[in-house]
């Protein structure tokens, strides 16, 4: 396993439309472009034997999950963390800025490493990832599949400040033009389809699950908490995309500014974020910018409560979206119904790409007239147990 930088996602597709992201904090400098997503793994590219290598043509894709131990879990202590049938977990506590430069909100039962192998033994399935640069070393996860879970199973301990994150790359030898060329679970990069392995990765939603001085690192698939406040636009809010010759950040964004197409530069502050939790918590309102709703290019067809997704704007009318290709639509079966929940957002709409059977919700003060549109763009139907829409509009349809 190579750590020599935590790897990234660039030039995702969005269900319906390109919507290209830049690499994060500390990840391969410059951002990719394209029509399908493009990993990244530690150490280069997956032609130049970063990540995982696999043999043979290919298998399903993601992994098994991790058995249910206490790998994973929320603690305080290391006593939280003692598991008789995987002893020896310890406490990262959620002031430990271990995991590269941050800490895991609300801690995490984990082990240090240095393979995968030393992982097995706290779980089928468990992975070491190297949240640091510059180093082989890595800490134990849990390993999750996108998804709904099978019976039983709480994927990544049902925690909201986690998420099923893509996290390490294992190219196979089948060729592609496009992922369409390539198994479910894989992507085509440098012309070989790649296995995606996922696992149970930091994910916190705004400095609301982090300790009193720590604040959330929301830039591209970090989601660790960070000793130094962070700052810059919301999300949704305009911005310019780094160029491809520089690093990635810091840019204007609390996020990241994802492209609203593949060769411009004009895009909106976005955030990565887990499918059906609340994301990008505003400090000032006190409430939930957005939900995650966006699905990813790996999570279209089988995306399910907490997998990998990108954070969909709340609103109250179109003028909150900051997108003149966004509509704010109110969706009801996606928002919480009950009003205490309701109240934890910006507002009861979503910005999606409009289509003709689009009704604009629009309850803003001063706008005309108060809209209320009970139904969304099409192709925003429910999605798996989750019950998120997977419709994305078009391109730049997604912050």
């Amino acid at each position: 396993m190579k750590a020599a930088k935590t790897w990234c996602i660039a030039s995702l597709a969005l269900v319906a439309g390109l919507s290209s992201a830049s690499c994060g904090k500390d990840e391969v400098a410059g951002n990719g472009t394209g029509a399908m997503g493009t990993i990244i793994p530690p150490g280069g590219s997956a032609g130049s034997g970063g990540g995982r290598t696999m043999g043979g043509t290919g298998g399903t894709g993601g992994s098994a999950a991790t058995s249910a131990t206490k790998l994973g879990r929320a603690c305080v202590t290391d006593k939280e963390c003692e598991d008789p049938t995987a002893s020896g977990l310890k406490c990262i506590t959620s002031k430990d800025a271990v995991l590269g430069d941050g800490a895991p909100p609300k801690g995490l039962c984990t082990f240090p490493c240095g393979s995968d192998a030393e992982c097995t033994a706290f779980g089928a399935g468990a992975l070491c990832y190297p949240f640091g640069s510059g180093t082989d070393a890595g800490y134990c996860v849990e390993s999750c599949t996108f998804g709904m879970p099978n019976l039983g199973e709480a994927k990544c301990h049902s925690r909201p400040e986690f998420t099923c994150n893509p996290a390490l790359l294992g190219p196979t030898n089948a060729t592609c033009t496009t992922t369409t060329d390539c198994q479910a679970g894989e992507l085509c990069l440098d012309g070989a389809c790649n296995i995606v392995f996922p696992a149970c990765l930091p994910g916190c939603r705004g400095d609301i699950d982090c300790d009193d001085g720590m604040y959330c690192d929301q830039s591209f698939l970090s989601g660790v908490c960070v000793t130094k406040k962070q700052t810059g636009k919301t999300l949704g809010e305009p911005c310019t995309v780094p160029p491809a010759s520089g690093p990635s950040e810091p840019d204007e964004c609390l996020g990241f500014c994802q492209a609203d197409d593949a060769k411009g530069v004009k895009g909106h502050c976005a955030t990565t974020c887990g499918l059906g939790n609340q994301c990008a918590y505003n400090t000032t309102s006190k409430k939930y910018d957005g939900l995650c709703l966006y699905a990813s290019v790996l999570t279209a067809d089988t995306g399910d409560l907490g997998d990998f997704g990108f954070c969909t704007p709340t609103c109250n009318c179109t003028s909150d979206c900051n997108d003149a290709t966004l509509a704010c639509s109110l969706l009801t079966q996606a928002l919480p119904t009950d009003a205490s929940a309701g109240d934890a957002f910006r507002g009861a709409g979503l910005c999606f790409a409009p289509d003709a059977m689009t009704k604009e919700y629009n309850q803003c003060t001063g706008s005309a007239g108060a809209g209320g549109a009970d139904t969304g763009p099409a192709g925003a139907s429910a999605g798996g147990a989750a019950g998120v829409p997977t419709g994305a509009g078009g391109a730049g349809g997604a912050p």
